[in-house]
């Protein structure tokens, strides 16, 4: 319902014409036209005697544009938000299938006899590092040596390495989960594990997207350092 000043400093109201069933809409909105509509016929029947405060006219044209543009900022955001979402969405589902190599001190030996991981070495350490392979016991099946070129860069240096699978005596190890403990000059060092992507769990506004790793768990999107076929 509309609130209009008319002559002589009485307000009359105009109600919302009705429908063809004579029922009167219900939660109808104004968009900027009719509320420019209303001021005019507001401007048209007042009283001259007692003309609108231009500084309430100003007030009242600022209030609509203000909320049109939050209006309108929620909307671009939510689009914003569904663009997002289908990307994330198109990039999970690239990632089934393929190693991804997260922090982590376990890695998966496959069905092919393959584990993968790294090796994080701070920025300054050079030399051989020292990979051991450990089964759930703790004994130790298998060693790897790999080459360590810190830089001075201040960032640190991710170090591939692989295992075959061969335990003690060249004996093939049964596929699985894997410990990793990663040595140089004396100081541990963080690890990454390789592990198949098997499935991605969208997140939303409150959530992280996860993905399933199998073995090992499922993890953030965001800790994924590296894809590999």
């Amino acid at each position: 319902m509309a609130q209009i000043s008319a002559p002589g400093g009485v307000t009359r109201f105009s109600a919302p014409p009705p429908t063809q069933d004579g029922v009167v809409p219900q939660n109808q909105s104004l968009n900027q036209g009719d509320f420019l509509r209303l001021l005019t016929t507001q401007v048209q029947n007042q009283d001259p005697t007692q003309p609108l405060d231009p500084n309430q006219f100003v007030s009242q044209l600022t209030q609509f544009s203000t909320l049109q543009g939050i209006t309108q900022l929620n909307e671009s955001a939510t689009a914003m938000n569904q663009s997002v979402t289908a990307s994330m969405a198109a990039r999970a589902s690239s990632m089934l299938g393929q190693r991804a190599l997260v922090p982590a001190d376990v890695a998966v030996l496959e069905s092919d006899g393959g584990l993968r991981g790294a090796v994080a070495v701070p920025s300054g350490v050079n030399g051989p590092v020292q990979v051991q392979i450990l089964d759930d016991s703790g004994q130790e099946v298998g060693r790897i040596v790999v080459q360590a070129e810190g830089g001075s860069s201040g960032q640190e240096e991710l170090v591939p390495f692989s295992w075959d699978g061969k335990g003690p005596r060249g004996r093939a190890m049964p596929p699985g989960t894997y410990h990793l403990a990663a040595t140089a000059n004396g100081q541990a060092l963080a690890t990454y594990g390789g592990a198949r992507v098997q499935g991605v769990v969208l997140g939303s506004d409150a959530t992280q997207t996860m993905v399933d790793l199998g073995a090992l768990g499922r993890v953030p999107i965001d800790d994924i350092r590296q894809l590999t076929l």
